[in-house]
C-alpha cells in the first residue's frame, strides 16, 4: 500500500534550523552579492565573473514545508487532524556541461530529517491534552548508507537572466522499482487484527507484493529500509522514559518500535543564480512510501502492520513555502572548498558535519 508521505509514519523527527553562518575563508560578502533563501542571510564570497557558472560541485539543502493530513482507523490519529510540519534533505550536486547547452547534474543524498507531529490514541479530541509527541529518528545505519545508493541523474539549466531550474530529481530508498512494494491489508492473515506477522526479518510473500523487489538499503538485515518510532506524553518525559525502538518490547515510552519501509521523495527546483558560488529558490515535491512490515508497540501492546499504515499521515508538499539553497564548495570562484574525496560515504560525512553553512 503506497500513500503520499515523506514521514511515513506517525512519528518525524523535529528540525533545528541554524542560523546562516558564514564559512571562515568566506567572512566578507562581496558587493553586489545577495542574501540566501532565509531572505536576509548573507551571501556566499564568490569572484566576479562575467557569466554564471554552473560547473562543480555543490551542497544543496531542500528544507520542505508540509502539509500533513490525517488518515482513519489506525491506533492513534494526529492531532489536530491537519497540521505543517517541516523536513529537509541535504544532498551533494556534481554539474557538468552537455552538449545540448544544458548541464547534467549527478546528486548523492546525504541526510534525510523528518519532522515532528502530535498525535492522539484513538480519534482525536482536541480539548484533551493527553497527546503524544512522536518522532521518528533517522538510524544512523540508513543515513551512513544513504551514499552508497546509486547517484540521481538529472538536467539543470540555466538561462540568459541567472534564472536556474533543475529537473525532477528523483531519491529512492528500499527498492529500485518505479512501483513501491508495499503491505496488503486486504490480503487474508495481513489484515487490522493480524498482530505476528511482518514483524520479523523475512518479508512476507503472503502479504506484500513483489518482496524479490525490495532492497535492503541499510543493511540491517530487515527488508526495505527501517526507521524508528518514539512517541512520548508528558508523564514519560517526566519521568525520562527511554525510548527502547530497537527493542520494543522492553519497557519505555507510550510509543516505540521500527517500521520497515520503501520511500520515495521527487523535488523540482526552481529559483536564481545569485553568483557562480550560490543560488536558491522554491521546490515541488512529490513524497511517496509503502510500508512492508512493522516491529511497534502502543503502551505495550503489540500494533499490527495494517493498522500501522492507517495511523500514518498524508503529506503534501506547498511549494511556495518549500525552500532551497545551493552553495559551491569545489573552491572556484572564491568558494567554500570542503575538500571532499571521491569516496561517496567520506563525501556525505563531510557535508553533514558542515550543513549549517547552508542553514
Amino acid at each position: 500500500m503506497t500513500s503520499r508521505c515523506l514521514a511515513c509514519t506517525l512519528a518525524l523527527t523535529s528540525l533545528s534550523l541554524l542560523a546562516c553562518s558564514d564559512d571562515s575563508d568566506s567572512a566578507e560578502t562581496p558587493t553586489g552579492s545577495q542574501g540566501g533563501s532565509g531572505g536576509g542571510l548573507p551571501g556566499v564570497a564568490c569572484e566576479p565573473t562575467d557569466s554564471t557558472h554552473l560547473e562543480g560541485t555543490w551542497a544543496v539543502l531542500a528544507r520542505y514545508s508540509l502539509l500533513l493530513e490525517s488518515r482513519q482507523g489506525g491506533v492513534v490519529t494526529m492531532c489536530p487532524v491537519d497540521q505543517v510540519a517541516p523536513a529537509s534533505l541535504l544532498f551533494l550536486l556534481d554539474v557538468q556541461p552537455s552538449a545540448t547547452g544544458e548541464f547534467d547534474v549527478s546528486a548523492v543524498p546525504c541526510q534525510l530529517d523528518l519532522p515532528n507531529v502530535t498525535a492522539m490514541v484513538g480519534e482525536c479530541r482536541p480539548e484533551q491534552d493527553n497527546l503524544l509527541s512522536v518522532i521518528i529518528p533517522i538510524p544512523e545505519p540508513l543515513t551512513g548508507n544513504f551514499a552508497a545508493i546509486p547517484p540521481v541523474p538529472g538536467k539543470a539549466i540555466l538561462d540568459p537572466s541567472d534564472s536556474l531550474s533543475l529537473d525532477t530529481l528523483r531519491f529512492t530508498w528500499g527498492t529500485r522499482h518505479d512501483a513501491l512494494p508495499g503491505w496488503q491489508a486486504d490480503s487474508p492473515g495481513c489484515g487490522m487484527g493480524d498482530f505476528d506477522i511482518g514483524n520479523s526479518s523475512v518479508c512476507e510473500a503472503s502479504c506484500v507484493d513483489s518482496c524479490d523487489l525490495i532492497i535492503d538499503d541499510d543493511d540491517d538485515g530487515f527488508p526495505g529500509v527501517t526507521v524508528h518510532v518514539c512517541g512520548t506524553t508528558e508523564d514519560d518525559v517526566s519521568a525520562k522514559v527511554p525510548c527502547n525502538a530497537e527493542e520494543p518490547t522492553n519497557p519505555g515510552v507510550t510509543l516505540q518500535g521500527m517500521i520497515r519501509m520503501a520511500l520515495r521523495t521527487q523535488l523540482t527546483l526552481q529559483g536564481d543564480a545569485k553568483s557562480s558560488c550560490e543560488a536558491s529558490g522554491t521546490f515541488a515535491s512529490d513524497t511517496t512510501y509503502s510500508v512492508v512490515g512493522a516491529d511497534a508497540y502502543l503502551t505495550s501492546t503489540r500494533i499490527s502492520v495494517a493498522s500501522a499504515i492507517q495511523s500514518l499521515p498524508l503529506f503534501e508538499g506547498q511549494t511556495e513555502q518549500s525552500r532551497w539553497r545551493m552553495v559551491r564548495i569545489d573552491g572556484q570562484f572564491g568558494a567554500p572548498d570542503w575538500q571532499l574525496p571521491q569516496e561517496g560515504l567520506a563525501r556525505c560525512s563531510i557535508a553533514r558535519s558542515r550543513r549549517n553553512e547552508l542553514e
